[in-house]
Order: C-alpha cells, then sequence, then structure tokens
C-alpha cells in the first residue's frame, strides 16, 4: 500500500509542480481525519513530506494556482498564525507534523 500512495505523489508533483532538480525521497508524515463540516467528514488526507534536490519550484499551471513558492518553516507558521490569512484547516493541522518531520 505504501508504495502505491508515494507513487501516487511522485505523480501528482510532476503533474502540479515544475522543479529545476529531482526528487529525493518521499516521507509518510501521518494522515489527517477531520470532521468539521460535510466535505471533510467523508474524506481522508495522507501527508507526505517529498525532499528533493530542487532550488525552484513552481506551479505548473499558473490558472489553477495564483502563487507558488519554497518557503521556510517560520513563513509557514507566521502565514497559520497571521489574522490576515484564512489557511485551510487540513493545512494548519499539517503543519504539527511537518514541523517534527524537519526538527528530526
Amino acid at each position: 500500500m505504501y508504495v502505491l500512495l508515494r507513487d501516487s505523489v511522485i505523480r501528482e508533483m510532476g503533474e502540479e509542480v515544475v522543479m529545476n532538480g529531482k526528487i529525493l525521497g518521499v516521507t509518510s508524515l501521518g494522515g489527517v481525519n477531520e470532521d468539521t463540516n460535510e466535505v471533510d467528514k467523508v474524506h481522508f488526507g495522507v501527508l507526505y513530506a517529498i525532499t528533493t534536490d530542487s532550488t525552484i519550484v513552481t506551479p505548473s499551471n499558473q490558472k489553477e494556482i495564483e502563487e507558488g513558492r519554497l518557503m521556510t518553516l517560520g513563513e509557514l507558521e507566521e502565514i497559520s498564525c497571521s489574522k490576515d490569512c484564512t489557511v485551510e484547516n487540513w493545512s494548519a493541522i499539517a503543519l504539527t507534523p511537518l514541523k517534527q518531520f524537519l526538527e528530526n
């Protein structure tokens, strides 16, 4: 099962972003299963960290994603806590396992 999910993550990366390097590793960080709204009740998210030697990662379709870029953990935490931004619930939940992964 892990290989199937890992391969799906790699395929999605190829479809969603353009990188100037290659994927070096894929690490499972766990899952998200929330029931705070009707959509969340019927979805389960799997979290992965992707290690790459890329220095540039951009969205492959600018019509779908207005802006995309690499960010530091500090920048992600700042956005997540900002009153000027609305962060999707799953993104806020994913921040904790991401932080744990990066600190190890």
